[in-house]
């Protein structure tokens, strides 16, 4: 993973405490899981009711792919 130097502050939003950053486009929020800034809409992030996701989609679909092929491994592995 590559290391930013220099991430905004933090800022609430909904849910909680996130890195954004105000550009020409709008509002971006930072990703926890690429760590590269995304804009702030529906697109790229899940929105509950009450947050906002701290992974973009591609990350979160990233992990559940990773994960279910983890459990198929040790699914495989215990036959």
């Amino acid at each position: 993973m590559k290391k930013q130097s220099s991430l905004p502050a933090w800022k609430r939003v909904l849910g909680g405490f996130r890195r954004m950053l105000e550009t020409e486009l709008g509002q971006e929020q930072f990703c926890a899981g690429c760590e590269e800034f995304w804009p702030l809409d529906r697109e790229f992030f899940v929105f509950s009711r009450s947050s906002v996701s701290y992974e973009c989609k591609a990350c979160i679909e990233e992990r559940k792919s990773a994960n279910k092929r983890l459990l198929r491994g040790a699914v495989s592995a215990a036959r």
